[in-house]
């Protein structure tokens, strides 16, 4: 399939068997679960909201730990990510406060000692989280938009405009990236230009329910995800045209000016 092709390739989302290559939290249930994660090396990390939602419980292990541990945050964790080989736990907290003010932010935590810090304010729309180890870039997905930010550091890096429901990211390879969106499933190379105010879509997928997780086997050959309503599902990526995702884009011509009548 052509990178711009216009038609829209539909991608059917089934029930997901077990299989080589699922994030650690696989076998759990996720009912009610807010937000997951989970390494190649058995990292496992759940949140669920208590106290009559003022507050969220992150459960996680990290091997060579067999026991789980226990952290409250107040607010509401929207999403989870593992970084440092398991040594650091992010995650998206919104919160509200003084009755009408939300409060978005991206906590860090230590996972040998538990400590928790507040790195940096984020939209209120922020969801998922992917890194994009080439450049050593965090990526939160938001509403029409992706923001970045430096590791280790955490500075605020580039922007790429996304117009939509941003709800999760994947990483694919090298610049590319997986968007679950509220509307489809897209494919982006974060290494194209944003000459026309917005970062170009590569691959354009339909999909029966929006992802809020996203998963790609080590061999990415496979997708592994987590619906809005926590519904696992599994999908083989060859429907991926990735010769075409990584080759440069054709800028589009500008429209001609009209002729005098």
């Amino acid at each position: 399939m052509k990178a711009l092709k216009a038609a829209l390739l539909t991608l059917v989302l089934c029930s997901a068997a077990h299989a080589a290559g699922p994030p650690a939290f696989w076998s759990e249930d996720l009912t009610d679960l807010q937000a997951m994660a989970g390494t190649e090396t058995g990292a496992l990390a759940t949140a669920k909201l208590q106290d009559k939602g003022k507050q969220s419980t992150i459960r996680f292990r990290v091997p060579p730990e067999t026991s789980d541990r226990f952290v409250s945050v107040k607010g509401q964790v929207r999403s989870l990510l593992f970084i440092d080989d398991g040594a650091t736990l992010l995650a998206v907290v919104q919160k509200q406060s003084k009755r009408t003010a939300w409060d978005t932010y991206l906590l860090k935590m230590d996972t040998a000692t538990a400590k928790t810090n507040r790195l940096v304010t984020l939209p209120r729309s922020a969801a998922g989280m992917a890194v994009w180890p080439g450049a050593r870039h965090l990526l939160v997905a938001c509403e029409e938009e992706v923001r970045s930010f430096t590791l280790p550091a955490f500075r605020s890096g580039p922007l790429y405009v996304l117009p939509g429901g941003n709800l999760a990211l994947a990483h694919h390879s090298g610049p590319l990236f997986l968007v679950s969106r509220t509307s489809d499933l897209v494919l982006v190379n974060l290494e194209d230009s944003q000459a026309e105010d917005r970062l170009p879509v590569r691959q354009r997928f339909g999909t029966s329910s929006p992802l809020r997780y996203m998963s790609i086997t080590p061999d990415r050959s496979e997708l592994y995800g987590v619906t809005l309503a926590g519904e696992k599902v599994q999908q083989p990526l060859d429907v991926l045209d990735l010769s075409a995702a990584v080759s440069p884009r054709i800028p589009r011509k500008p429209e001609p000016e009209p002729k005098p009548i």
